[in-house]
């Protein structure tokens, strides 16, 4: 997705955690950056368990 990480962050709770894009807009600050951690924290977890299943392996 070309686009700036904000609007990427929004996706990903779309996507994810079926939130609507207003959901994250109306947050405050500190609540928006918690949610940016979250998100990085949980992607970091879905590369290691699709490392673990072996889709990380090209042979």
């Amino acid at each position: 997705m070309n686009t700036d990480g904000e609007v990427q962050l929004m996706y990903f709770l779309f996507r994810y955690k079926n939130w609507e894009p207003q959901k994250y807009k109306q947050l405050g600050y500190g609540s928006k950056k918690i949610v940016r951690q979250f998100m990085y924290q949980q992607l970091e977890d879905m590369a290691k368990e699709y490392d673990a299943l072996g889709g990380g392996n090209n042979g």
